[in-house]
């Protein structure tokens, strides 16, 4: 299946999209002959996906547009911009997020929560609130709420990420009961670790701790997926009207265990598996430290 309606997309809006995963729903869209608004708060960036799009010569052309989910009128000017470069929207992706880690409860401040919950959460909120009622309108439309396995799994040092995100998956859940019988369909895409910038992002601008940045970076190295493929199966998995988008194997196992056995989940395995990951990675990242 497509767009609800059962067709394929044709019109498609991407948040995040100037990097990372964002950029390759971009690319991969455009391959398949969408046409694309693509939005990011970073113009820089924005222009770097454009000009991949356009030396790949892909059949969908792509609309570079300056955005902060954040703010809800400029999603409300991108919706409207949108409709008139390309017609009504059929597909959105709220795909824009920041990366926040590396602290237990107790020591993060007002701000790190406010930060995660404003991009991580409310972008989402605003492009649903926005762009919904307009699909609606035209009985026809997709969206996808990019969450992450974070939001199912919930591991340590991670509590306004991990919030943020479970929210995006309640949010989506809540949502497929209110679009029923609309022609307005909605999926929520729950990946692991894969390459981004998302880490550098944080490390940055002091989201992340540079300790917890090497566990991540080397945690990305070990995942089998680059970003491409991630939008890939995002998707195909729209297309066939999955609600839930898993790409990660092991992920998909690990929320199975939690929802057989949620406490002990929580309390083992969820500890026993992350810690695991983590040690691997330190190692990794140390070794790959002393090899330069």
């Amino acid at each position: 299946m497509g767009a609800a309606s059962g067709g394929p997309f044709t019109a498609a809006v991407v948040t995040g999209a100037g990097s990372g995963l964002g950029q390759a729903l971009v690319l991969e869209l455009a391959e398949r002959g969408v046409d694309v608004v693509a939005a990011d708060i970073d113009g820089d960036r924005l222009a770097e996906t454009k000009d991949r799009a356009e030396a790949a010569g892909l059949l969908g052309t792509v609309h570079p547009w300056v955005c902060d989910v954040r703010d809800r009128e400029q999603i409300v000017e991108l919706a409207d911009g949108s409709e008139e470069l390309l017609g009504p929207v059929d597909l959105l992706v709220n795909n824009a997020g920041i990366g926040i880690g590396g602290r237990d409860v107790g020591q993060w401040q007002d701000r790190d929560w406010v930060q995660a919950l404003d991009v991580n959460l409310l972008g989402v909120v605003h492009g649903c609130e926005v762009f919904l009622p307009r699909m609606r309108a035209h009985r026809r439309g997709y969206v996808i709420n990019v969450a992450s396995a974070a939001g199912l799994i919930g591991p340590a040092g991670m509590a306004p990420y991990n919030v943020s995100k479970a929210a995006v998956v309640a949010l989506t859940e809540t949502t497929v009961q209110e679009l029923a019988g609309s022609g307005v369909e909605v999926s929520v895409l729950c990946p692991g670790f894969f390459p981004t910038r998302v880490v550098e992002d944080g490390v940055r601008e002091g989201r992340i701790d540079p300790a917890e940045a090497r566990t991540a970076r080397a945690l990305m190295d070990f995942s089998r997926h680059q970003a491409s493929d991630i939008a890939r199966i995002a998707l195909d998995g729209a297309e066939r009207g999955n609600l839930y988008i898993i790409p990660h194997q092991e992920v998909r196992l690990l929320w199975l265990l939690k929802r057989l056995m949620p406490t002990t989940y929580v309390r083992t395995l969820v500890p026993l598996t992350w810690g695991r990951a983590r040690q691997m990675a330190a190692r990794s990242a140390a070794a790959a430290e002393r090899s330069t």
